[in-house]
């Protein structure tokens, strides 16, 4: 395919890799190398190019495709990719001549995308071939997301002749004299005898410092310049830079800014916040786009990133006007509803009836927040809006968290996930709940009951933590579910886990993108909360998620320990079948890395069995076979008490195609430690390999090693290596240890470990 796609007013796609359907019809071809296993896989949002191997220095292998471009108009190229630190990559071009002419140095990786500028050739060029060279002999993956040519003048010009909005907004703000009271519009999780509650409550224990860091992010926000971000750009800043363009980098979303900015203001009767929320409310209005890149928005492509940004958009479009009505104009009125509408709700409802996996996964439920909060507003503005809007709304929202949530109370998309979603789904359901007069805890999911046990199962000893299991991006559960669920469901597991959960000190984490605001919290969870206890589960087994765990204690002696299988098909899953995490006296020993921010490209590295603690197959001795997703549950078999805990589990499903059999057992009678036993058959002659992933450094050599307080003793395995390897979710590193085991087809094998 060498159609020209238009990107912006001066830049045009040549190479649209982030959508599917025209990357598949694209014109190019692997060259492998030095890459063992070196191929590339079509990919939602990018093409990557993987390869499991190679020897440091080396090319992995690389890309070719024509150049049949009318490049006259242009005279830069921009190439968009995403590739780590271990990974350089080296642009070439090919002249009618048909000699290969590299393209500047080549280029080392990062941990953000990058987009790297070459000038046009001036001889023109009929080829492009991109180079992947290996600083680290490990497996790694590049993402390729786009190539474009530029047209450098056009684009200087078109930025230098953009509109500026005043910072008055004249005709839409009302002038602070005409403010009154601020009336709310609709009472959207607030109302304004709500205000002196409030007032109270942030001074009392535990909110008093959560309050404080609301103010002073409130602070930082007063430092932006709404009307100036919106000359820069005409979509919505975002701080995920999967999908922000590197001229865009360093702006955090509009939305929760202008809500703490609004809470803050109006609790403090600061006008001087109210006014500046307000900027932002009237900024987002006259953004051309809720979607945060010109790439979601290319003609001649059907790349749609979903609805994230168009719902967090409109909500907070939806709850500022409402709280802050009382300055608003009618025209402002009219100008917001119609945002709403055409900005925001119409993306959702676009999404909600394209895709049906949404419906399946925890992004559809999380959608409604904004059709319920939008809905509720514009039922009360617009004649004639669909009077059952809303319902069908929460109606949806209620489906998708029933096939959502197991009928244990887990799911196969990690901790984080759970609160996450809950945090959406709650405050939309209350809000809903008091304008229809009825309870919201009759709303929530048929399997929310069971919640906690699934909560218990990944809790750690240190209260406030949870195992970062799947796509978990931190072990700190910093989100507003808890408070929340905490003043909802009083006595409850909740108040021990909801102090731990308030804003803090701790660093900014990626969910933050989407939750952890810490703004819902204060509205909505109870005054007094108590100090935090851990709710780690003496035993625990669900039967439909797949998890099992254990926690035993004898004074200041304690052994945690967490077995992982899973559900059929699951979602953002990691290839860790039968891996574990295992705590000794409270400290983490063996760990799950869980996963980084989403736009670092180490994220499909963290997923592959090899980072977890796991057994795989090696045929070729120096590369091991990933496990596969299972089509069907992987649930343990387990008994525990307090003072034993057995695990074992069948992971022949995940080996298809490289072990005929293949089991995991786990047992512990006390707490001096473990056996971890595995047995099974590959599908030919080859070796297995045991990983084990620390915090702590592996000392020792051959058959026993000591990581911490705990001592491993191997005596199948016939070498071992181990060297610090990539990070966990805290971008922590992480020592990898690796225990190979002699050639075989079947294999039996019992690995100790015991305290050190």
């Amino acid at each position: 395919m060498n159609q020209l796609l238009p990107l912006t007013e001066s830049e045009a796609l040549f190479a649209p890799f982030q959508d599917p359907w025209l990357s598949r019809q694209m014109d190019f071809a692997l060259v492998p190398a030095g890459g063992v296993g070196f191929r590339n896989e079509i990919n939602w949002d990018s093409v990557y190019v993987k390869w499991d191997a190679c020897p440091l220095g080396e090319v992995a292998g690389g890309l070719e495709m024509p150049l049949a471009l009318p490049c006259g108009e242009y005279d830069e190229l921009v190439f968009c990719l995403t590739f780590p630190v271990g990974v350089s990559v080296r642009f070439m071009c090919k002249g009618a001549d048909g000699e290969w002419k590299t393209l500047g140095d080549a280029v080392e990786g990062s941990i953000s995308r990058q987009e790297i500028v070459r000038s046009v050739p001036k001889d023109g060029a009929v080829a492009l071939r991109v180079e992947f060279i290996a600083r680290e002999a490990c497996s790694q993956d590049v993402k390729l997301i786009w190539f474009a040519l530029r047209n450098n003048r056009l684009a200087a010009d078109v930025q230098r002749n953009k509109v500026r909005w005043s910072a008055e907004w004249s005709g839409l703000i009302k002038p602070e004299a005409e403010w009154g009271a601020l009336e709310f519009r609709r009472g959207l999780l607030m109302k304004r005898d709500h205000i002196n509650a409030l007032r109270a409550k942030k001074n009392l224990p535990f909110w008093r410092e959560h309050f404080a860091r609301l103010e002073a992010a409130a602070r930082k926000a007063m430092a932006r310049n709404p009307e100036e971000e919106l000359f820069l750009s005409d979509y919505a800043p975002f701080s995920d830079e999967r999908y922000v363009r590197e001229a865009e980098r360093g702006r955090t979303g509009f939305y929760y800014d202008a809500l703490r900015l609004a809470v803050v203001g109006l609790v403090n009767e600061d006008r001087a916040m109210i006014r500046h929320a307000l900027r932002y409310l009237m900024s987002m209005l006259h953004l051309k786009s809720w979607s945060c890149s010109a790439e979601m928005r290319v003609t001649g492509s059907t790349f749609d990133q979903r609805c994230f940004i168009e719902e967090m958009m409109t909500t907070s479009v939806s709850l500022l006007m409402d709280w802050l009505d009382g300055a608003l104009t009618d025209r402002a009125r009219t100008l917001g509803t119609t945002m709403l509408w055409d900005r925001g709700l119409a993306v959702i409802e676009r999404d909600m009836a394209k895709f049906e996996y949404v419906h399946h996964i925890n992004q559809g439920p999380w959608f409604c927040r904004a059709r319920i909060f939008g809905g509720l507003l514009l039922e009360k503005e617009w004649p004639y809006f669909d009077a059952g809007y809303v319902e069908r709304a929460v109606a949806h929202l209620r489906e998708g968290m029933d096939r959502y949530l197991q009928p244990d109370g887990g799911m196969d998309e990690g901790p984080m996930y759970l609160v996450w979603t809950l945090e959406t789904i709650i405050p939309p359901l209350m809000a809903y709940a008091d304008a229809r007069g009825i309870d919201v805890r009759d709303l929530l999911p048929s399997a929310f009951a069971k919640v906690p046990d699934y909560l218990s199962a990944l809790a750690q000893t240190n209260p406030g933590l949870h195992v970062p299991d799947s796509d978990c991006a931190s072990e700190h559960p910093n989100f507003d579910t808890y408070p929340i669920l905490a003043a909802l469901f009083p006595d409850s597991i909740y108040e021990k886990m909801a102090a731990a959960s308030l804003l803090s000190d701790r660093h900014y984490t990626y969910s933050q993108h989407y939750v952890g605001t810490g703004i819902f919290s204060f509205l909505l969870g109870p005054d007094q909360l108590a100090e935090p206890e851990s709710v780690a589960a003496t035993f625990s087994l669900l039967p439909k998620t797949g998890l099992t765990s254990s926690y035993r204690s004898a004074g200041n002696r304690s052994l945690r320990m967490v077995f992982v299988g899973s559900k059929a098909r699951p979602s953002h899953a990691h290839f860790d079948k039968g891996g574990f995490h295992a705590e000794v006296d409270g400290e983490a020993a063996f760990v799950d890395r869980g996963v980084l921010r989403y736009d670092d490209p180490r994220v499909p590295l963290l997923k592959r069995t090899e980072n977890h603690n796991t057994l795989a197959p090696s045929f070729d001795g120096i590369t091991t076979v990933g496990q596969m997703l299972s089509d069907v549950p992987l649930i343990p078999e387990a008994q525990g008490d307090e003072t034993s805990f057995r695990a074992s589990l069948d992971l022949a499903p995940v080996w298809k195609g490289s072990m005929t059999r293949c089991r995991r057992s786990i047992s512990s009678t006390d707490l001096e430690g473990w056996i971890v036993e595995d047995e099974g058959k590959l599908e030919r002659e080859g070796r297995v390999v045991f990983f084990l992933q620390s915090r702590h450094s592996f000392i020792g050599s051959g058959q026993e090693w000591t990581s911490g307080k705990v001592r491993i003793k191997a005596p199948w395995a016939e070498r071992a290596d181990t060297a610090e390897h990539l990070v966990d979710s805290e971008f922590r590193p992480i020592y990898r240890l690796r225990l190979w085991s002699g050639v075989l087809q079947s294999f039996a094998l019992k690995t100790e470990f015991t305290r050190g």
